[in-house]
Order: C-alpha cells, then sequence, then structure tokens
C-alpha cells in the first residue's frame, strides 16, 4: 500500500500538496491561501 502521494494543481495558480499517512492519520503539507473554511463530521459507526 503507498503511503505518500504528490499531487500538482494544474492551473494559473499552480500549486503542490504532500500527503502521507501516519497510522490512521493524514498529514497534509503545502502552501495555500485560505479562500474558504468548513467542519467536517463523520459518525464513528463510520470510520474505517
Amino acid at each position: 500500500m503507498k503511503k505518500e502521494l504528490t499531487a500538482y494543481q494544474a492551473s494559473p495558480r499552480t500549486g503542490i500538496l504532500y500527503c502521507r499517512t501516519n497510522g490512521n492519520r493524514v498529514i497534509l503539507a503545502g502552501k495555500a491561501v485560505l479562500y474558504s473554511q468548513a467542519e467536517i463530521h463523520v459518525p464513528e459507526q463510520n470510520v474505517l
């Protein structure tokens, strides 16, 4: 199973997103500009 992923945003703004797993967590890194804010709630029974 792959544990790391690098994604490139191919648009005029461009960007690179680095993702990796760390146990049951996903670590995200990269440069970003905040344009929206939200919360995600996952019911406990749906967690893998």
